[in-house]
């Protein structure tokens, strides 16, 4: 539960007392309590929900245990089996909807306001980075083209690991040569299969079997006309138009 952290850092400041670079033990309600503090805000004493012992803060009779807390729905979506990402004065909320409680803190790199924060352990920096910053150093491979953290290879491209180590390898459905980032499937087999694939989707939504042969013609005349790619990103969108007529 992200409700109790234990990171120290010349950074952190303990919201009780001040102090800086000290160990977080409890954050309570987004206050965060050092091991001193915590120890005299936090009480043993029944929940007044569950009826089991529990350390409480002493001055808020009415608190109940983090695990009264959490025994609801997340207040933002409804999910009912998730894991806590946050507590709030409210109730509970899941990892996915956490985000949207935090206050916008500016990037320590770029300033730009962002709720997601975070330090990247490859960088030789303890900064606090947005999303932007953070991802960097990742792009579509100049190779498979597949987004992933990138390096600058000997002739200038900028590859993934994969394609770097592996080099060129042999597609197992067209035998051709192809970067090793690709996986099994080589480019232009993954886009006809993906048509092949899509087409097959949307017969289903026939309830005439010859539109639903008409429309496979059509799927394939598209792929031959203006390429596999194209056509399986588009070929979606002309479904409609065969169900009118």
């Amino acid at each position: 539960m992200t409700d109790t952290v234990a990171i120290p850092s010349a950074e952190v400041i303990c919201d009780e007392c001040g102090k800086r670079g000290r160990k977080i033990t409890r954050v309570y309600h987004g206050h965060k309590y050092c091991p001193t503090c915590y120890a005299r805000e936090f009480k043993r004493r029944l929940c007044p929900k569950c009826g089991n012992y529990a350390r409480l803060p002493r001055r808020d009779m009415a608190a109940v245990c983090r695990r009264c807390a959490v025994d609801r729905p997340c207040i933002r979506c409804g999910k009912t089996d998730f894991r806590v990402g946050r507590v709030t004065h409210s109730g509970a909320v899941c990892n996915s909807c956490a985000k949207y409680f935090r206050e916008a803190e500016a990037c320590e790199l770029c300033g730009e306001l962002s709720r997601r924060l975070t330090r990247v352990s490859r960088f030789n920096h303890n900064l606090r980075l947005c999303p932007k910053c953070a991802h960097a150093d990742h792009g579509n491979c100049q190779a498979c083209h597949h987004p992933r953290l990138l390096v600058v290879a000997d002739d200038g491209r900028r590859l993934c690991n994969v394609c770097l180590d592996g080099g060129m390898i042999l597609c197992k459905e067209c035998g051709q040569s192809m970067p090793a980032g690709r996986g099994a499937q080589c480019e232009p087999c993954y886009w006809r299969g993906l048509l092949k694939k899509r087409i097959a989707m949307n017969r289903a939504a026939f309830s005439v079997p010859v539109m639903a042969d008409h429309f496979e013609q059509f799927g394939t005349w598209l792929g031959t006309t203006v390429g596999d790619n194209k056509a399986a990103i588009t070929v979606n969108r002309y479904l409609s138009f065969f169900l009118d007529i």
